[in-house]
């Protein structure tokens, strides 16, 4: 008689072998729009963040929008606190910018990983420049 035993190993928690120590950082994000001859925007601009976790569920999603001041600048007058506890976590920003005249948006995106917010003591304090054709 010949037995053949089947072993499998269990699969390994990526989750697991990347935690890091937990860390909470909030972001305060504010878009300058512009055209490229330097005319300010003052049109509808909106934000779309969440944070994702190593498992790829998502949480604390928040969808702000609102018009640029005359200077072309629009803040959505919030702060955005998250937890990062992973090295696979990531906060997920993405402004839209509106085309006053066709149906076109322009959209900048950025992902924020832990390591990328390690550097930043407490906060993500960033503008992003946003130039319209």
């Amino acid at each position: 008689m010949i037995f053949t035993t089947f072993s499998c190993d269990k699969e390994k928690d990526i989750c697991e072998d990347t935690a890091e120590p937990l860390i909470t950082r909030s972001f305060v994000l504010t878009a300058k729009v512009q055209y490229k001859d330097y005319e300010p925007y003052q049109g509808k601009v909106s934000l779309f963040i969440y944070k994702r976790y190593c498992n790829d569920t998502r949480s604390g999603q928040f969808n702000p929008e609102g018009n640029c001041n005359e200077e072309g600048y629009w803040f959505s007058g919030m702060q955005y606190i998250y937890k990062f506890e992973n090295s696979l976590d990531k906060v997920e920003v993405e402004f839209e910018v509106y085309n006053e005249t066709t149906t076109e948006s322009k959209k900048v995106h950025e992902t924020f990983y832990y390591v990328d917010v390690l550097e930043y003591l407490t906060e993500v304090n960033k503008t992003y420049e946003i130039t319209l054709p």
